[in-house]
């Protein structure tokens, strides 16, 4: 018998998002307010993503859109986030972003305030 010795380097994909947090600010109660979000895969493998919202929404909502994806090799998806107020307090959560094949977790921490005063809001 004869022993051959083989290196071999497995890749596993990565992601990272364009932001760790996203401050809404002053929103109008019962308005929804969007921005854009980037998830990137820099590496050569494809993979898949998805995400789900982990906190109390009953001051306001927030939603992403698409909430999962597939990635080609070194791609990246424009991602809508946004926050309708509900109330005048302060709303905050997270999104958990997974990729497979490796379970790598990604946070995006977002907040949003609602306020009745449209005065306040033009002047933001």
């Amino acid at each position: 018998k004869q022993w051959y010795q083989r290196r071999v380097r497995v890749v596993l994909p990565t992601f990272y998002l364009s932001m760790e947090q996203v401050v809404f600010g002053n929103c109008l109660v019962g308005q929804t307010t969007q921005l854009p979000v980037r998830i990137v895969n820099p590496s050569p493998s494809p993979m898949n993503w998805s995400t789900k919202f982990v906190g109390d929404e009953e001051d306001g909502t927030f939603a992403l859109e698409p909430s999962s994806g597939t990635f080609h090799a070194a791609d990246s998806t424009l991602l809508s986030l946004s926050f309708t107020a509900l109330t005048s307090n302060i709303c905050t959560g997270k999104f958990i972003f997974t990729g497979c094949p490796g379970g790598r977790e990604v946070e995006l921490r977002v907040e949003g305030v609602g306020t009745h005063d449209e005065v306040l809001q033009r002047i933001l």
